[in-house]
């Protein structure tokens, strides 16, 4: 099928589109335009917020050179393998989190280890844990180089 327009064929763009079509889109976008790669990516299941935040590669080196350190320190208490992307996506940007536990599974960590993780973390030095009040969730605050208590 040709979808360029020929001569004495005028194809119009009319400016309603049909509900399942976003506003953006056109009728001859394909899979690997960039407007269907932003329809993709406003439909995701992840919430908007967690999209945003950038990964900083200096942060996840550092806190992975942390979790190195503090596993050959310690070689019979070692860390999961999951703590550098735990850290990484919990703490993108700042040393603060305050996200539920639903929110950083929804990264793509198993929601049943999760707390256990973080508890072991906790002790390992590397959180401190504020619980929250009602609705507020934990704030988690993170500590390079882990602190020993």
């Amino acid at each position: 099928m040709n979808i360029r327009p020929s001569r004495g064929i005028s194809v119009s763009r009319k400016p309603e589109h049909l509900s399942t079509q976003a506003r953006f889109a056109s009728a001859f976008s394909c899979q690997r335009d960039a407007r269907a790669h932003a329809k993709r990516w406003w439909a995701s299941a992840r919430p908007r917020s967690i999209l945003l935040l950038p990964i900083d590669q200096r942060r996840r080196d550092e806190i992975a050179a942390a979790v190195a350190a503090y596993d050959s320190a310690n070689p019979g208490a070692r860390l999961p393998r999951s703590t550098v992307p735990l850290l990484s996506a919990m703490f993108p940007i700042e040393d603060v989190c305050q996200r539920s536990l639903q929110d950083i599974a929804a990264e793509g960590f198993d929601r049943k280890r999760l707390a256990a993780n973080l508890r072991r973390l906790a002790e390992a030095g590397f959180l401190s844990r504020t619980p929250g009040s009602g609705r507020a969730p934990d704030t988690y605050r993170l500590h390079l180089p882990p602190v020993r208590r």
